[in-house]
């Protein structure tokens, strides 16, 4: 890539100068924590040409900072960038550099996500149409939906609430009123969503008198995220949450209630489906029917549900 520039003597020295900037800016991150980490292989190569004297070294560099950072650390964004350099380096060595390539790194994985979310909403838009619809008509029906969408979180909304959004025929799909809708709905769920927390936190409040409404208040934002607890969830929990809670507030752990609530709820589920007659009448139990717990009185705090089986909740409530 900079075989020529790399010749001299300066050339040399800015490479090497390079390569240590490309190892600390994409240096491995512990898992999970802050970084641009992403799958190995995001980007494809442009071909199988040779690697430059950049790409080899800054190879060599990953694998040296392999040998030295032990287990639990992800390369994935540093290997990405050793395959993908003669994308994401400036063509000349001397106005190339470590920030910029990461810059653009960042654009192609947004671009590459975006792509891969719209080939995702046109298969909603042939589920939501599909007899109605052409493949090709489809496609263009899904960049007309997307046209005035500007963000990542923008498309995954769209693809999260799809029938509710999406008109009923496929030609009155308008990417303008696709906003317009989009935006709507999205107000509507946040304004939902904080009236749950509302009515959970006055749970709160009548539990425990004492507590002031602002702690209140960021208690039953802890819980809902504890839980990754949806709109309707925290209703229910509201409902339930004097039957669950320890007697005193400095006990109260989230992730505990979270835990008791979905078992409390799973119970439910259970004794619904037996008075039915079978699961099939269960499964149509709306889980924010908000019903007093039957845990009263069978003793305090977490009684009911430690030690249940816990599930991720659905947070198709959530922004």
């Amino acid at each position: 890539m900079y075989s020529e520039q790399a010749d001299t003597s300066a050339g040399t020295k800015a490479v090497e100068a390079l390569v240590e900037a490309i190892v600390a800016e994409f240096a491995p991150s512990s898992t999970g924590g802050e970084g641009i980490g992403t799958k190995t292989g995001t980007f494809r190569r442009r071909g199988d040409s040779a690697r430059s004297k950049t790409s080899a070294s800054a190879e060599v560099g990953a694998s040296s900072a392999a040998a030295d950072g032990g287990a639990g650390v992800d390369f994935a964004p540093l290997r990405t960038m050793v395959r993908n350099a003669e994308r994401l380096l400036h063509p000349d060595l001397f106005q190339a550099s470590a920030a910029g390539a990461r810059r653009r790194y960042q654009e192609l994985e947004r671009d590459n996500s975006r792509k891969q979310l719209s080939a995702q909403v046109e298969l909603k838009v042939r589920a939501i149409y599909f007899d109605r619809v052409e493949p090709e008509e489809a496609r263009a029906v899904a960049t007309e939906a997307l046209r005035g969408l500007r963000t990542l979180e923008d498309v995954k909304f769209l693809l999260r609430h799809a029938p509710s959004l999406f008109p009923g025929e496929h030609t009155e799909v308008e990417g303008g009123a696709m906003l317009a809708r989009l935006t709507t709905l999205r107000r509507e769920l946040r304004a939902e969503r904080a009236k749950a927390l509302r009515a959970l936190s006055r749970s709160i409040l009548d539990k425990y008198p004492e507590r002031a409404p602002t702690e209140t208040d960021a208690t039953a934002r802890m819980l809902s995220m504890a839980g990754r607890l949806a709109t309707k969830e925290v209703l229910a929990l509201s409902s339930d949450f004097e039957a669950l809670a320890p007697s005193d507030f400095r006990d109260l752990k989230p992730k505990h209630i979270a835990q008791a609530f979905r078992a409390l709820q799973e119970d439910k589920m259970a004794e619904l489906g037996e008075q039915g007659g079978g699961r099939g009448l269960a499964s149509k139990m709306a889980i924010g029917g908000g019903s007093k717990s039957k845990g009263k009185g069978k003793g305090s705090g977490y009684g009911t549900g430690l030690g249940g089986t816990t599930r991720t909740g659905t947070a198709s409530g959530t922004l």
